[in-house]
Protein backbone atom coordinates (compact mmCIF):
# COMPACT_ATOMS: atom_id res chain seq x y z
CA UNK A 1 0.00 0.00 0.00
CA UNK A 2 2.79 2.64 0.47
CA UNK A 3 4.19 1.29 -2.92
CA UNK A 4 0.68 2.96 -4.31
CA UNK A 5 1.19 6.40 -2.36
CA UNK A 6 4.48 6.36 -3.43
CA UNK A 7 3.55 6.07 -7.25
CA UNK A 8 0.13 8.50 -6.58
CA UNK A 9 2.75 11.15 -5.33
CA UNK A 10 4.72 10.88 -8.46
CA UNK A 11 2.02 11.33 -10.70
CA UNK A 12 2.78 15.01 -12.62
CA UNK A 13 1.26 17.33 -9.81
CA UNK A 14 1.44 21.33 -11.05
CA UNK A 15 2.86 23.13 -7.33
CA UNK A 16 3.39 26.84 -7.21
CA UNK A 17 6.63 27.78 -8.20
CA UNK A 18 7.92 28.48 -4.54
CA UNK A 19 7.38 24.29 -3.99
CA UNK A 20 7.94 23.22 -7.40
CA UNK A 21 11.29 21.11 -6.61
CA UNK A 22 10.00 20.00 -3.37
CA UNK A 23 7.08 18.85 -4.25
CA UNK A 24 8.46 16.71 -7.18
CA UNK A 25 10.54 15.17 -3.99
CA UNK A 26 7.00 14.38 -1.86
CA UNK A 27 7.14 10.67 -3.33
CA UNK A 28 10.22 10.35 -1.09
CA UNK A 29 8.11 10.02 1.84
CA UNK A 30 6.93 6.78 1.00
CA UNK A 31 10.73 5.06 0.22
CA UNK A 32 11.66 1.87 1.81
CA UNK A 33 13.79 2.87 3.84
CA UNK A 34 11.24 5.47 5.33
CA UNK A 35 8.55 3.20 5.93
CA UNK A 36 8.72 0.86 9.25
CA UNK A 37 5.32 -1.42 9.29
CA UNK A 38 2.34 1.25 9.71
CA UNK A 39 4.48 4.44 10.48
CA UNK A 40 5.91 6.77 7.95
CA UNK A 41 9.54 8.93 8.91
CA UNK A 42 8.99 11.91 7.86
CA UNK A 43 9.42 15.64 9.41
CA UNK A 44 6.22 17.74 10.27
CA UNK A 45 6.54 19.97 7.35
CA UNK A 46 6.81 17.19 4.79
CA UNK A 47 3.98 15.33 6.52
CA UNK A 48 2.05 18.99 5.85
CA UNK A 49 3.13 19.22 2.34
CA UNK A 50 1.82 15.58 1.39
CA UNK A 51 -1.56 16.27 3.10
CA UNK A 52 -3.83 17.99 0.35
CA UNK A 53 -2.25 14.91 -1.81
CA UNK A 54 -3.00 12.27 1.04
CA UNK A 55 -6.75 13.80 1.01
CA UNK A 56 -6.91 13.87 -2.27
CA UNK A 57 -6.24 9.89 -2.61
CA UNK A 58 -8.67 8.74 0.19
CA UNK A 59 -11.38 11.04 -0.86
CA UNK A 60 -10.98 9.79 -4.63
CA UNK A 61 -9.69 6.08 -4.35
CA UNK A 62 -10.81 5.08 -1.03
CA UNK A 63 -13.98 6.52 0.19
CA UNK A 64 -16.27 5.53 -2.67
CA UNK A 65 -15.01 2.01 -2.39
CA UNK A 66 -15.45 1.68 1.32
CA UNK A 67 -17.02 -0.89 2.81
CA UNK A 68 -18.63 -2.00 6.18
CA UNK A 69 -15.48 -2.40 7.33
CA UNK A 70 -13.40 0.48 5.96
CA UNK A 71 -15.89 2.75 6.43
CA UNK A 72 -15.26 3.53 10.76
CA UNK A 73 -11.48 4.37 9.16
CA UNK A 74 -12.37 6.56 6.66
CA UNK A 75 -14.71 8.50 9.19
CA UNK A 76 -11.69 8.51 11.36
CA UNK A 77 -9.30 9.74 8.80
CA UNK A 78 -11.63 12.43 7.67
CA UNK A 79 -11.97 14.18 11.46
CA UNK A 80 -8.16 13.89 11.87
CA UNK A 81 -8.40 16.30 8.29
CA UNK A 82 -11.06 18.54 9.94
CA UNK A 83 -8.64 19.18 12.84
CA UNK A 84 -5.50 19.90 10.03
CA UNK A 85 -8.40 22.13 8.38
CA UNK A 86 -9.22 23.86 11.55
CA UNK A 87 -5.88 24.65 12.67
CA UNK A 88 -4.68 25.53 8.91
CA UNK A 89 -7.71 27.81 8.87
CA UNK A 90 -6.91 30.16 11.96
CA UNK A 91 -3.05 29.82 11.25
CA UNK A 92 -4.24 31.61 8.02
CA UNK A 93 -6.62 34.35 9.73
CA UNK A 94 -9.42 32.07 7.69
CA UNK A 95 -11.69 31.82 10.85
CA UNK A 96 -11.11 33.65 14.31
CA UNK A 97 -8.90 32.21 17.23
CA UNK A 98 -12.15 31.46 19.50
CA UNK A 99 -13.66 30.14 16.64
CA UNK A 100 -11.39 28.11 16.24
CA UNK A 101 -10.82 26.57 19.78
CA UNK A 102 -14.34 25.83 19.60
CA UNK A 103 -14.07 24.19 16.67
CA UNK A 104 -11.15 22.31 17.00
CA UNK A 105 -12.71 21.16 20.84
CA UNK A 106 -15.49 19.26 18.75
CA UNK A 107 -13.21 17.85 16.07
CA UNK A 108 -10.98 16.68 18.80
CA UNK A 109 -13.24 15.03 20.49
CA UNK A 110 -15.18 13.49 17.24
CA UNK A 111 -11.67 12.67 15.74
CA UNK A 112 -10.62 10.35 19.46
CA UNK A 113 -14.17 9.12 19.12
CA UNK A 114 -14.01 8.05 15.54
CA UNK A 115 -10.63 6.83 15.59
CA UNK A 116 -11.85 4.29 18.90
CA UNK A 117 -14.72 3.43 16.65
CA UNK A 118 -12.21 2.16 13.83
CA UNK A 119 -9.18 0.55 15.91
CA UNK A 120 -10.36 0.42 19.48
CA UNK A 121 -8.52 2.12 22.22
CA UNK A 122 -5.13 0.59 21.65
CA UNK A 123 -3.58 3.16 20.00
CA UNK A 124 -5.08 6.06 22.37
CA UNK A 125 -2.32 7.96 24.69
CA UNK A 126 -2.68 10.53 26.46
CA UNK A 127 -0.37 12.95 24.25
CA UNK A 128 -3.90 12.81 22.32
CA UNK A 129 -5.84 14.73 24.57
CA UNK A 130 -2.81 17.64 24.35
CA UNK A 131 -5.11 18.83 21.22
CA UNK A 132 -7.55 19.84 23.71
CA UNK A 133 -5.15 22.24 24.96
CA UNK A 134 -4.10 23.37 22.19
CA UNK A 135 -7.81 24.79 21.68
CA UNK A 136 -7.26 26.20 24.90
CA UNK A 137 -3.80 28.12 23.71
CA UNK A 138 -5.78 29.22 20.94
CA UNK A 139 -8.50 31.05 23.25
CA UNK A 140 -5.81 32.61 25.64
CA UNK A 141 -2.82 33.43 23.46
CA UNK A 142 -5.14 34.18 20.10
CA UNK A 143 -2.28 32.65 17.30
CA UNK A 144 -0.80 29.42 16.30
CA UNK A 145 2.10 28.51 17.86
CA UNK A 146 4.13 27.32 14.37
CA UNK A 147 5.38 23.51 14.30
CA UNK A 148 8.19 24.06 11.57
CA UNK A 149 9.71 26.77 14.19
CA UNK A 150 9.98 24.14 17.24
CA UNK A 151 10.83 21.45 14.48
CA UNK A 152 13.52 23.63 13.07
CA UNK A 153 15.08 24.71 17.05
CA UNK A 154 15.13 20.95 17.95
CA UNK A 155 17.37 20.08 14.82
CA UNK A 156 19.65 22.85 15.93
CA UNK A 157 19.43 21.97 19.80
CA UNK A 158 20.04 18.00 18.45
CA UNK A 159 22.68 18.60 16.51
CA UNK A 160 24.27 20.21 19.55
CA UNK A 161 23.18 17.59 22.54
CA UNK A 162 24.25 14.88 20.17
CA UNK A 163 28.24 16.01 21.03
CA UNK A 164 27.59 16.43 25.06
CA UNK A 165 28.53 13.30 26.95
CA UNK A 166 28.01 14.43 30.68
CA UNK A 167 24.94 13.86 31.91
CA UNK A 168 25.59 15.70 34.95
CA UNK A 169 26.06 19.09 33.54
CA UNK A 170 23.70 17.39 30.27
CA UNK A 171 21.05 20.51 30.02
CA UNK A 172 23.94 23.34 31.13
CA UNK A 173 25.95 22.10 28.52
CA UNK A 174 23.41 21.69 25.66
CA UNK A 175 22.08 25.35 26.64
CA UNK A 176 24.99 26.72 26.49
CA UNK A 177 26.00 24.99 22.90
CA UNK A 178 23.06 26.74 21.55
CA UNK A 179 23.30 30.43 23.07
CA UNK A 180 27.46 30.38 21.78
CA UNK A 181 25.65 29.17 18.08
Amino acid sequence: RWKTLEQYMKAAWHFPAAFRSRGRELHRVFDDYRVSGDKLKCSASEMLSIYSLLRHFVETHIAGLADAQMAPKIASFFAACETIDIIQNAKHGNISMNVAALRLKRAVSSHIAKHVEAYGDDHIKPKHHWMHDVAEQFQTHLYVLDAFIVERLHLRIRAIADHVDSTKTFERSVLGGVLTR
